[in-house]
């Protein structure tokens, strides 16, 4: 009798070890800094995706899945950062740090692209859970809140708050699109969003709120009109009401107009930044970064990449952060890629996710994967927000968001053409 031994995508298996480390690795640092290292281990399998991909003829698959455009907009960003920046490199090792916090991650999108096929996503279901267990654990069991409060994330302040934002909003649109589209359940529905809301009430992830109403207003845009829709704006809105006065319930000493729009405002766009003490602030970094970038030429390409960059594990800091560390500039993506990139390399940045929402959204149609594509499609809107408001797409919860955004593309084969209109 002969036995078939079933061969192994080594591809998949790296992307779904990146899933599994990014979704564990934050409660095992909890435990002991020793684990503080399992993270920097995604770099390593990162490389041999590189590898795999150089291995399997990447732009054949690519060329066969229509993801052509993807590569040459990344490929474009690649050049023009490191051109920008070989004239004025501080330090080769800061360098390459810089290239790792900002390319890393479409090498795995790439991956996901060439690896993957059609996903269930029944992993974030199950995380999704022991996350909810984990959350409850920490807060009634061990009295951790508010910015320590991170579930499977973690309980390390600074770090985990984002992390867990990440982690609701694309779980949140996963069960609304399903919803839409017939896959889910309204009980469901309503049970994951109450607990989601609950969460972010522990948590005090007040941005959570304001998310919640746009993922429900970007799925209404984006899914056909149904009966389900209107009892989702319905349901949304109450949702919201019912969360906002937990908040206050929980935490009754935080500010009562915190979710106005004038308040929203003028905390955003305040001069003396996010805490108040002269630092950058989330919607006027442009103008607080100009003021220190100065020449045209620094504001058009930034300072260089690795230039503004810091590396603790290493104890590598850059004459920059030295100067300029106090405006905690580090603390949003979209003010750290202004400064090392300039207008260009941020225009470039965004421009990826403006440009795979519209990609997707004129293959959705054609797709035998619409739910997946109508998430990804949110996701890349909503990624835009991530970069504005922390540093999360700088860290190894963005993998999450990229592996989303490629599996409309992934889950093409090479059968699929699209239809163009006369």
């Amino acid at each position: 009798m002969n036995i078939k031994i079933r061969r192994v995508n080594q591809g998949a298996f790296c992307i779904y070890l990146i899933l599994f480390i990014v979704l564990v690795s934050g409660i095992l640092k909890s435990f002991t800094d020793f684990f503080s290292i399992i993270p920097y281990s995604i770099d390593f399998i990162n490389v041999f995706l590189f590898f795999l991909l150089i291995k399997s003829k990447v732009l054949l698959i690519l060329k066969k899945k229509k993801s052509l455009m993807e590569i040459r907009w990344i490929f474009v960003f690649f050049v023009s950062a490191v051109i920008s920046t070989l004239p004025r490199i501080n330090s080769i090792f800061l360098f390459l740090i810089a290239l790792r916090n900002n390319f890393s991650y479409y090498i795995f999108f790439i991956s996901c692209i060439c690896f993957l096929k059609k996903e269930k996503l029944v992993f974030l279901d199950i995380a999704y859970w022991i996350n909810f267990s984990v959350i409850i654990i920490q807060f009634f069991g061990f009295g951790i809140k508010q910015d320590w409060l991170g579930g499977i994330f973690g309980s390390i302040g600074g770090e985990v708050n984002g992390a867990l934002n990440v982690f609701l909003v694309i779980y949140t649109i996963k069960i609304i699109v399903m919803y839409l589209n017939k896959q889910n359940t309204l009980n469901n529905v309503i049970i994951t969003s109450l607990v989601s809301l609950f969460i972010t009430s522990l948590a005090e992830l007040k941005f959570f709120y304001l998310e919640y109403v746009i993922i429900i207003a970007i799925s209404s845009l984006v899914t056909s009109f149904s009966w389900r829709k209107i009892l989702i704006i319905v349901g949304g809105l109450i949702g919201f009401i019912v969360g906002a006065k937990l908040l206050f319930i929980i935490y009754p000493g935080l500010d009562r107009r915190f979710f106005s729009f004038e308040f929203l405002y003028a905390y955003s766009t305040s001069d003396q930044g996010y805490t108040s003490a002269g630092d950058i602030n989330r919607l006027n970094f442009i103008k607080q970064c100009n003021d220190i970038l100065k020449s045209g030429i620094y504001i058009m390409f930034g300072l260089g990449l690795g230039n503004c960059e810091i590396f603790n594990p290493l104890g590598l800091i850059s004459n920059f952060y030295k100067t300029y560390g106090f405006l905690h500039y580090t603390w949003f993506s979209s003010s750290f890629i202004y400064l090392e990139l300039g207008i260009v390399g941020t225009i470039l940045y965004f421009g990826f996710f403006i440009w795979t929402f519209f990609q997707i959204r004129r293959r959705e149609k054609y797709s035998n994967d619409l739910s997946n594509c109508q998430m990804a499609e949110i996701l890349a809107l909503m990624a835009i927000l991530f970069s504005i408001y922390d540093s999360s797409m700088r860290s190894s919860v963005s993998y999450l968001v990229y592996y989303i955004l490629a599996l409309p593309f992934a889950s093409l084969n090479e059968n699929f053409h699209i239809k163009r209109k006369d």
